[in-house]
């Protein structure tokens, strides 16, 4: 019995050595495998040697006193290794989704294989109120090419925050009467989803009081404030102050 010996390898990495073997039981006398010659192997090799196994034939021989039996062996290939990262994306917050996409690592393919060979992965990251400003993860998965063991690279989302202007609201008093209550309006046209007014805080309003309030005209100035998912736009409104009757 002479036997084509088994082999392994990754696709696309060089194609293994065959060889066989001799059965040493059924030598006779002193007679070694080096009676044996002529043996023929063959399997799929290069881009032809795909993800799976394949025949290693045995053919022809001869050896002086005996009849040779072939037996064939199996060539088992592995799939390589191929990343597939998520694109790294943008968008501002209450904006459209941005369309994600993925990137084959060419470094990766073999022979003329091209990164149309991966097909049906899933990209998926926070979308629509759920994108708060930051960054989110876009996770990649599923998919499939053939000969190929899909390795996933996350990328990332990321989220800038909205303007939303913040105005000082104008205010009127006479000199010498009580100091108004000073608020601010929230541009309700720069509010995202279903965020209210409500989502700013922290906004101080300064202006001329008491004496200090004269006849005439004092700016309201806005200071600070802060909202999730927002820059503020800041902008002051104006105090006016009546003559008291005298």
């Amino acid at each position: 019995d002479v036997t084509a010996g088994d082999r392994s390898k990754v696709y696309g990495a060089a194609d293994p050595t065959l060889g066989y073997t001799v059965d040493a039981a059924d030598l006779k006398y002193a007679d070694t495998a080096a009676v044996v010659s002529g043996v023929s192997l063959n399997t799929a090799t290069g881009a032809a040697a795909t993800a799976g196994t394949h025949v290693i034939a045995a053919s022809g021989g001869t050896a002086s006193n005996y009849d040779i039996v072939l037996h064939d062996g199996t060539l088992t290939v592995a799939k390589a290794q191929l990343a597939v990262t998520a694109n790294d994306a943008n968008k501002v917050y209450g904006a459209a989704d941005p369309t994600l996409g993925y990137s084959v690592d060419a470094s990766g393919l073999k022979y003329a294989d091209t990164a149309a060979v991966v097909s049906g992965v899933s990209l998926a990251t926070a979308t629509g109120a759920a994108a708060t400003a930051g960054t989110h993860v876009i996770t990649a998965g599923g998919g499939s090419a053939s000969n190929y063991e899909l390795q996933y690279v996350d990328g990332t989302l990321t989220v800038a925050k909205a303007q939303l202007e913040v105005t000082a609201n104008d205010a009127n008093k006479v000199y010498g009467a009580a100091d108004p209550t000073l608020g601010y309006t929230v541009d309700a046209a720069d509010l995202k989803y279903a965020d209210t007014a409500a989502v700013v805080s922290g906004v101080s309003l300064n202006t001329a009081t008491g004496a200090a309030a004269t006849a005439g005209t004092h700016v309201i100035a806005a200071s600070g404030g802060t909202a999730s998912n927002y820059d503020i736009v800041l902008h002051d409104g104006t105090l006016t102050v009546a003559k008291a009757q005298l």
